[in-house]
């Protein structure tokens, strides 16, 4: 058998001898297929043929860039979750607090306190000057001024001194040296004329008890 050469059988290169049947002619396709070469009704296609058992008019799945998709993909404008959905910035900026006006203790109270001593001081120093040891006139200015001095100015001083300890400690408190002086001049003030009228009072009960 040479090679190209005409035989009864079959050479490399050769064509087959004449009246034999051509390989695949008049039969039926094979059931397996070449790549790309479309199947037949249960073969298996080849790499890149289309298979025909699947649907083509089935829609492609929604992908990342699909804006009609039931989950929103990244940057489509509607979207809750998508990256490009704005939404206002929260302020962090602080409020600053506008700062109250300096207060100080209450004034009514304390020259209250001090028009009260006053009082007790003009009182004692009519009590000898307009009446005598014995007499009830005496005796009646010596206990105004007690109650004066001894019982309103003290109230009235421990009402201030209270108010003002509140406002030190709610407010933005300045401490005025003037108020501070003040109080304690009609503190010292008062004790001096409790004891004045304590003093006049001794005088008419001695007077009046001995007579």
């Amino acid at each position: 058998m040479t090679f190209g050469s005409p035989g009864s059988s079959p050479q490399f290169g050769g064509r087959p001898p004449q009246g034999a049947s051509q390989p695949g002619a008049g039969s039926a396709p094979s059931s397996g297929s070449g790549f790309g070469s479309p199947t037949g009704a249960g073969g298996f296609g080849g790499f890149g043929a289309p298979n025909p058992s699947q649907n083509p008019a089935q829609k492609p799945s929604p992908g990342f860039n699909s804006g009609s998709s039931a989950g929103g993909s990244f940057g489509a404008p509607g979207s809750p979750d998508g990256f490009g959905d704005s939404s206002p910035a929260p302020d962090y900026r602080r409020q600053v607090a506008t700062p109250t006006s300096p207060t100080k203790g209450p004034w009514p109270m304390l020259i209250a306190a001090g028009v009260s001593a006053v009082i007790a001081l003009i009182l004692l120093i009519l009590a000898p000057l307009l009446a005598a040891p014995t007499e009830g006139l005496f005796f009646g200015l010596a206990i105004g001024g007690w109650l004066l001095a001894g019982i309103v100015s003290f109230i009235l001083l421990g009402l201030y001194t209270l108010k003002n300890t509140q406002r030190q400690a709610e407010t933005f408190y300045i401490e005025d040296t003037t108020q501070t002086l003040l109080y304690r001049v009609i503190m010292g003030g008062s004790f001096v004329l409790v004891i004045v009228a304590a003093v006049e009072i001794a005088f008419y009960v001695g007077k009046a008890v001995g007579a």
